[in-house]
């Protein structure tokens, strides 16, 4: 009996050694085809600055790239240059912070395609507008609404810009003399009421609530795109940002379908004050209601988020050189209209005595 036991003691621990090296062999075979494909990736890149990546994890590891994704993609570049490699996981990823070599990729879409990632993403949030549609599609729809972007229409909302300028200038500004002022919400706002006139030929600050909800909206979820686009997050449900954007773009598509059945009625009904912007271009153009909300979606979204934060930044930039504002904002759009009243310019003048960074933050 105990000669038998024995046996079957040595034979189960047999057994259990052949799967304990089954085992081994299974997970040294995955990890050695992970850093092969981890070294083909690299091999792909090697000529390009960057941090060096860890395989699997590439540069993610770093909680700066969490925390202060922005200021860590600058503090990079100051580093590496304006073309660098970041992986953000497995992958890497080409970071070109060049105007001319970003602008020769946004417009020669057939040499540099839009990736399925950025597709996907930005996709999730705008759907088919003209930031996520691609190829054909994308250039019937630029060729329907890029005329309404360029300087010449532009010009056209000049002087309700300047008003609505100056109206947001004397509400926010003003009462907050020789404090501290976002004014990247200040613009965020004014850039939403700039793509209504734009767009649809309202201003959204009718509705203000809702132009409010969105404008707070607009910039959270653009940082959580840019996020999840870095660090390769996928765009899920489980994140309460994700959640509470997705509610926002549900209830701005109610808001803006009263809209366009308004317009529709209008353009039906033979009225030859129907308004001549990309909303009833869209209609003529045989749109439905859910492409045309898509685009209405990326006006808002990409348009406002942009023009905010160049905005934004330039009236940094105008601070650091301590230029007057009472000039500049009027020299800057073409002199149709005066942009600052007499406080606001009184207002520039107190704060130049001030830290520029503190000032206009």
């Amino acid at each position: 009996n105990s000669e038998s036991l024995g046996s079957c003691s040595c034979g189960g621990q047999d057994a259990c050694g052949a799967k304990m090296m089954v085992l081994v062999a299974v997970v040294a075979v995955v990890l050695s085809s992970v850093l092969l494909d981890f070294l083909a990736r690299l091999a792909q890149v090697w000529y390009l600055p960057g941090p060096t990546p860890a395989p699997i994890f590439g540069n993610i590891l770093n909680p700066q790239i969490w925390m202060r994704t922005l200021a860590h993609i600058s503090a990079l570049r100051k580093r590496f240059g304006k073309v660098f490699v970041f992986w953000p996981g497995p992958t890497p990823s080409v970071v070109i912070l060049d105007a001319r070599h970003a602008r020769q990729i946004l417009l020669d879409t057939d040499t540099f395609p839009k990736g399925s990632d950025y597709l996907e993403k930005f996709g999730a949030i705008l759907g088919k507008g003209l930031v996520t549609s691609d190829s054909a599609t994308h250039r019937r729809d630029k060729e329907c609404l890029g005329k309404f972007f360029v300087a010449d229409n532009l010009r056209k909302f000049q002087g309700e810009m300047n008003r609505t300028a100056a109206e947001m200038i004397e509400a926010r500004i003003e009462p907050n003399v020789g404090k501290d002022v976002d004014v990247t919400a200040f613009f965020h706002f004014f850039t939403l009421r700039k793509m209504g006139f734009i767009s649809v030929s309202q201003d959204y600050h009718n509705d203000v609530q809702e132009a409010l909800a969105l404008a707070d909206a607009v910039p959270k979820a653009s940082r959580f795109i840019g996020v999840c686009m870095l660090t390769g997050l996928p765009m899920l449900d489980v994140f309460p940002v994700m959640r509470k954007t997705k509610a926002v773009k549900r209830r701005f598509d109610r808001w803006q379908q009263k809209i366009v059945d308004k317009r529709r009625d209008l353009m039906a009904s033979g009225a030859k004050d129907v308004p001549q912007d990309a909303l009833s271009a869209m209609i003529r153009n045989g749109f439905d209601d859910n492409r045309i909300l898509d685009h209405l979606t990326t006006f808002v979204a990409a348009g406002q988020d942009t023009s905010s934060f160049f905005l934004s930044y330039t009236l940094y930039l105008l601070s650091l050189n301590k230029v007057r504002a009472r000039a500049t904002p009027a020299a800057a759009i073409g002199g149709n209209g005066n942009v600052c009243s007499r406080r606001s310019a009184g207002c520039a003048r107190q704060g130049q005595g001030r830290d520029p960074a503190s000032a206009w933050r």
